[in-house]
C-alpha cells in the first residue's frame, strides 16, 4: 500500500532521511564550467531536485517514487565516465524510497534493510564527488542551486 498523504515523522523516518540528506548536501557541491555537453541538460532537470526533497519531507513516497524513477532516468543516459557514479545516486535514492515504503507495508522488512540501505548511502560520497569533479568540467551550473 503506498502513502501520499503526511504523517508526522517518527523518529525512525527522520533517522532513515538523516543520510539523505547528507546525500543532497554533498549535491550541493556539485558546479561546472563553459562547453557543456548535452548529458548537461539532463542534469539540468533535475538540477533542484526539488521533488524528492519536498515529496520526502511531506512524507510523500507516492511523489518520492515518481522523483527517483526521473534521477534514475537522467542516471540511465549519464555518458559512459559518469553512469557509474549516477547509477550508484539513482540506486541510493531508490533503496531509500522502497524502505520508506517497507516501513509503511512490511515493518519486519524495513528493519532488516534499514542498515544495509544506511552503509549504502555511506559509500554514496565517492560517488558523489565523481559527479562534482565531471560538472565542474562539463557544465555551467551548479546541482541543487536552483534555475
Amino acid at each position: 500500500m503506498k502513502r501520499t498523504g503526511r504523517r508526522s515523522g517518527t523518529p525512525t523516518t527522520r533517522a532513515t532521511l538523516a543520510p539523505v540528506a547528507a546525500l543532497l548536501a554533498v549535491l550541493a557541491l556539485v558546479g561546472c564550467g563553459d562547453g557543456t555537453p548535452g548529458y548537461c541538460e539532463d542534469l539540468r532537470s533535475i538540477r533542484t531536485l526539488d521533488g524528492l526533497s519536498a515529496a520526502l519531507r511531506a512524507d510523500d513516497l507516492q511523489a518520492a517514487t515518481v522523483a527517483a524513477d526521473e534521477l534514475g532516468r537522467v542516471a540511465a543516459a549519464a555518458p559512459p565516465e559518469l553512469a557509474p557514479s549516477m547509477q550508484a545516486l539513482s540506486e541510493g535514492v531508490t533503496s531509500v524510497v522502497e524502505l520508506l515504503q517497507a516501513q509503511e507495508s512490511n515493518p519486519a522488512e524495513y528493519e532488516l534493510r534499514r542498515e544495509q540501505v544506511q552503509q549504502q548511502l555511506g559509500t554514496l560520497v565517492d560517488d558523489a564527488a565523481v559527479v562534482s569533479q565531471w560538472t565542474e568540467e562539463q557544465c555551467g551550473f551548479r546541482l541543487l542551486d536552483g534555475p
